[in-house]
This record gives structure tokens, C-alpha cells and sequence, in this order.
């Protein structure tokens, strides 16, 4: 199979589990998110360039905003880190950064433009400048 007819079976998958969970399709030409197994409650109010890693977990009902990038970090010789855990009710505000070995605890708040590279507490507001 060629490079294009991969890229549009897998197009073709993304729009279908996009639109089998409610999800705005523009999300599949403007996002790199796993949506098979994202949950069906995970709210992206501007679905624009958010970037999910394939092995993210992400809890119920958290909200993720233009910008985020959730994922991992990848060493010197090549090899990937473990990925971000997310709790559930998260809000992830927009331009966050998310990498790495961490834990974001249930209801967590964390602020836009905010880098996270260690565990933040349940029912905190995280901010970094």
C-alpha cells in the first residue's frame, strides 16, 4: 500500500471514531489525537492543534483547549519515556504543556500556557511562568 492510500485509511478511521464519539470532525485534519480511546466525555471547546500521545491516559469529562500538547519525552539514545496520566473533570487551559512521567490528579486546573513535568495534586490550579 502506498503512502497516500495508508494516510487516507487512516483519515478515513480517525473521522469515523471522531464522529462516533461527538467530536467536531475538524479535529481529524487539525489535531493529532488518539480518538479511539479518548472517552466520549472529553470536551474540546477550539479543537485546534492538540497533540494527545497514543498512550496518554486521559480520565471522564476533562476539557482540553487549542495548543496542548499531552505526551512524552524522548531520551538522548532514542527510546520514549512513559506518558502523562490525566485524572478525571481535568481542564487543561490553552498553550499547556503536558510531558513525561506525571500525574495530573481529579479535578485539577491547569493554567494556559503552563509547562507540567512533575505530578500535580487533585484539585489544584497549576500555573508556571
Amino acid at each position: 500500500m502506498n503512502r497516500y492510500l495508508a494516510y487516507c485509511l487512516k483519515l478515513t478511521t480517525n473521522l469515523v471514531w471522531c464522529l462516533r464519539k461527538g467530536f467536531s470532525p475538524v479535529m481529524v485534519l487539525t489535531c493529532d489525537v488518539p480518538f479511539k480511546t479518548v472517552p466520549a466525555s472529553t470536551r474540546f471547546p477550539h479543537p485546534l492543534s492538540i497533540v494527545i500521545g497514543t498512550r496518554v491516559v486521559l480520565g471522564e469529562g476533562c476539557v482540553v483547549r487549542q495548543n496542548v500538547t499531552i505526551g512524552t519525552k524522548r531520551w538522548v539514545n532514542g527510546s520514549v519515556g512513559p506518558q502523562p496520566q490525566i485524572g478525571n473533570g481535568v481542564d487543561i487551559g490553552a498553550g499547556a504543556i503536558i510531558l513525561g512521567d506525571v500525574s495530573v490528579g481529579d479535578n485539577a486546573v491547569i493554567g494556559a500556557g503552563a509547562f507540567v513535568d512533575k505530578p500535580v495534586p487533585a484539585n489544584t490550579i497549576y500555573i508556571s511562568h
